[in-house]
Parts: structure tokens; sequence; C-alpha cells
């Protein structure tokens, strides 16, 4: 099989990006199992220590958060610096090609060379195919879903931040662009967020209980 990647297959790629419907299906018996067998493995942790997720799944939303209906948000993905004795957090960076699962972390993107490889498929990407940041507009429903499946790309080990934003941050950044204000409108957004956590201790306890992963979810999600 070729891995030659030209126009073509950008263009493919550009279109799966648009389509979350690969993210919002429902989770296989295998991807089931993969969470059970964690859950189990994390029962026995329990009994020793407080766990400490390896990676910070970010999912932003505005004023326009529902229980009902479509809504849009962002999903950043981190790798924890307290995970690994490190200092702050790492952006990793979602494999270009939406087939693939993996993600890519920082010391695996060269600056000089433009370039950066998925540790997953072990492809080669331009770095101006990489997207720190992953846009939808989904029901809650549906954005339980793509929640899951991050939590199963990161191995089933992360903790899961929800940060609500009263005031529209994406339009008042474009208005400061336009005026030169200097950020005063944007740091003030962000100074009025709400944080949640939903932490990797608390998922797995919440699972052991008997509750599904997507349930578990979306109840955090409509709170």
């Amino acid at each position: 099989m070729s891995d030659f990647f030209g126009p073509k297959q950008q263009e493919a790629l550009n279109r799966a990006r648009a389509d979350p419907k690969h993210l919002t299906r429902e989770l296989t018996p295998e991807e089931l199992a993969v969470v059970e067998r964690k859950r189990k493995a994390m029962a026995e942790m329990f009994k020793i220590e407080k766990v400490i997720a390896a990676h910070k799944v970010e999912v932003n939303f505005g004023k326009d958060r529902s229980t009902s209906g479509h809504f849009p948000g962002s999903i950043i993905v981190f790798r924890s610096g307290s995970a690994f004795d490190g200092g702050g957090d790492e952006p990793l960076f979602p494999c270009p090609d939406d087939k693939c699962p993996g993600f890519i972390p920082p010391n695996l993107i060269s600056s000089m060379l433009k370039i950066a490889v998925c540790p997953k498929c072990k492809r080669q990407f331009s770095q101006d195919d990489l997207y720190e940041m992953k846009l939808f507009r989904l029901t809650a429903q549906d954005w339980a879903k793509v929640l899951a499946r991050y939590f199963i790309r990161l191995g089933s080990d992360a903790d899961i931040y929800m940060k609500t934003h009263p005031l529209d941050i994406r339009s008042r950044t474009r208005n400061e662009l336009n005026k030169y204000k200097g950020g005063e409108t944007v740091n003030a957004a962000r100074a009025k967020r709400v944080r949640v956590l939903y932490s990797l201790h608390s998922i797995y306890k919440d699972l052991s209980n008997g509750a599904d992963l997507e349930g578990r979810l979306r109840a955090f999600l409509v709170a």
C-alpha cells in the first residue's frame, strides 16, 4: 500500500474532519471491553492510592449549552505534567488522519523541518495539518459519545474538565483583533468561565458501581 499523501488525500481528510459521525457512533464491544479491563485494574489501584491521570481532556462550551438541542464547543487534549513529575501540561494533537486514534506529542514535532510523526500510525504529516483544538456542534448525547471515544483513545486514562464560558470568547477575540483593545475583553470572559472536573478516580468509582461510561459523561455535561 502506498504512503503517498497528496492533495486528494488531504481533501479526503478535510472532509472526514468536518464529519463527526465516526466519533458519535455507538461504542463497539471491543471498545467497551477496554474500558471494563481498565475499570478492574483501577479498582485494584483504589485500594492502594489515589490515581493520577496521565491525560486531561478539556471541553469548552459557551453560554448556549443545552440539555436538548445542538450546541457548539471545543475539545483540547493535554498530557498531564503531574502524572510524569513534570511541570506544566503539554498539548497533544489528534492525528490528522481521523481514522487513526493516535495523538502527536510535542516531542514528535519538528519546528525546523515543519513535520510531525504520529506514534500510532507511524505516518509523517506536515506541521500545518496539526490542529490542537477540535470544534463540534452536537447534542448532549453526542457530546457524551465524543468524550467517551476520546477517553478510550487516551487509554482510558484521563481527567475530564468542562469549562463553561458565559461570554462568547470566539466573537470577542475577533472584535478585539479589529479594535486593538489589548485583550481586556477576552481576559474578562476567561475570568468568568466556570470549570468543573470529572476526575479519573471519580469516573472509575462510578463505573465500578454499575454505571455506563456514556451515561455518566452525559450526566456530567448537563449537570
